[in-house]
């Protein structure tokens, strides 16, 4: 693999970000990227291999050893080879969006209590609005949310 080093501007973030391929948050662009391993999986990628920066370059055999099917460890296999670090992060920087991963400071304490908590959030503007999640409250859905979703949302949080 070719090393290279992104200089990504985090828009309206905690400042200038510096990725390099091979690192962790590489490591945590892919797997998101991916879409198919839990918080837990990457949890036994650490665990069994002494840092997530291994995801990167793992082999079929030991993704089946970490106890992922054939199918993600073949699909992991075959996306990694096609995952282009600097384009995607061209392409965050053009929308202005910034990311933070589940070991970054500004990641929320209470976050980390989630069941299968996010490993990496992708947002737009400021950061300070999670500087008090403690008495806050997410809803999360699909982007078309069916109008029955609508409904029981509004129910939901009108009264909040």
């Amino acid at each position: 693999m070719d090393i290279g080093c992104f200089f990504y501007i985090m828009a309206d973030g905690p400042g200038p970000k510096i990725i390099i391929e091979g690192s962790a948050d590489h490591a945590y662009l892919l797997s998101v990227y991916f879409g198919r391993l839990s918080w837990k999986r990457l949890q036994a990628v650490q665990a069994r291999f002494g840092d997530i920066r291994f995801l990167i370059d793992i082999d079929k055999r030991s993704l089946l050893e970490i106890g992922c099917s054939e199918n993600i460890a073949d699909d992991l296999v075959s996306f990694r080879r096609g995952f282009r670090l600097g384009e995607t992060l061209s392409a965050l920087a053009r929308e202005n969006i910034s990311f933070f991963t589940i070991v970054d400071d500004v990641y929320p304490p209470a976050w980390k209590n989630i069941f299968d908590p996010p490993t990496l959030v992708f947002y737009r503007g400021c950061l300070d609005v999670l500087g008090d999640v403690d008495d806050s409250l997410a809803v999360v859905g699909a982007r078309r949310a069916s109008l029955y979703g609508l409904k029981a949302v509004r129910d939901l949080l009108v009264p909040l």
